[in-house]
Parts: C-alpha cells; structure tokens; sequence
C-alpha cells in the first residue's frame, strides 16, 4: 500500500474529524478501503480466493437473506468486530477470520508452542501511527502547528476552567476537563 495513499485516506482524515471535535476511528476506514481492498486486490490478481487475518471476529453465510454476517469472536473481551463493520459483501465473501473461534489464551499458547516471536508481545490498543497514544501531539507535529490553551466557557460567558487546546477534546467528553460535575451543568 502506498504511504500516500494511506496518508491521504487515513491520516488526513483522521486530524480533519480531531479538529472538528469529532472521535475519529482511523482502524475502521484503514481496514476497509486500505487493508482488504489492497490484499483482496493482491489475492485476486495472485489467484487466490481468499484472505485471512488476525481479527478476533467471525463470518458466516446466512443461507436465509443470501448474506454474510459480521460476528462478534468468540473471545468477547478481544472482539474485534466493530473495526470490521463496514466491510462490503464482496469483502466478507473472501475473507477467514481463523482467530474469531479462539480464545486469546489458547491463540498465545499457540504461539508459544509454535516459538513465534511475539507470543508473549504485550497487546496495544494504539492506533499504528500513533504508537504513544498521544494524538494532540501526533497532530501538532504532523500540521506543524501549536493548538492554544484557553477557556472553557458556558453558555452565559463564565469562564469554568482552561483548556490545553482544543486539539485535545472530543465533543461531547466529559471526563479529563477538569471541570467540576456541577459547573458541567451550566454548559
């Protein structure tokens, strides 16, 4: 996949819903447009009819409505199917889910079985370009632009506390403001 390409699609998106308050979830559009339209793309032109990945979710053909279904993996803690959910039909008809019907547990003592090197890797929650976690910052240097602290400000003007810029805010957050519960009321 071309760095530009995942720049443009991905990244690009990914600061634009940031700096509109938005929560933006660049896993689901990365493994929609990027992940499964480049290696379905790479299988079809190799002859294969199918791909396989290591997502904790599952597929099955429904033979009632004619359609694949996107299901939770077994392992609910793991799950992975909400990164998943806006694959296409056609995506879904050619994709193996083999770590949907496994427990973390039982996949990690295969690996250790097998010596794969990350079999005791530590599980991430990160976001692949943005390995720290830090977002605001990632955005900073990536626009190369400080975003201002201010005001916290309700909807008669009293200023209820400062922010460290707005970068680093969601709509509808509530937690991590510093803002009392009871000043929360007033915005």
């Amino acid at each position: 996949m071309p760095w530009g390409e995942f720049h443009r699609n991905i990244i690009e998106k990914f600061i634009r819903v940031y700096e509109n308050g938005g929560t933006p979830n660049p896993c689901v559009d990365c493994n929609r447009y990027m992940k499964f339209d480049g290696l379905l793309q790479l299988a079809e032109e190799r002859g294969y009819d199918y791909i396989a990945t290591g997502h904790y979710a599952r597929v099955t053909y429904n033979e009632e409505s004619g359609r694949y279904e996107l299901k939770k993996g077994l392992d609910e803690s793991k799950d992975q199917s909400y990164v998943l959910y806006n694959l296409t039909q056609e995506q879904l008809a050619h994709i193996v889910l083999p770590l949907g019907e496994l427990h973390k547990d039982e996949v990690r003592k295969i690996a250790e079985k097998m010596s794969f090197a990350n079999a005791d890797k530590k599980d991430s929650q990160d976001i692949c370009f943005v390995p720290d976690g830090d977002y605001a910052g990632f955005i900073e240097r990536e626009k190369n632009v400080k975003y201002p602290e201010g005001d916290f400000i309700d909807m008669e003007g009293n200023v209820l506390g400062r922010h460290k810029g707005l970068i680093r805010y969601t709509l509808g957050q509530r937690k991590g403001l510093g803002i009392s519960a009871r000043s929360m009321r007033k915005i």
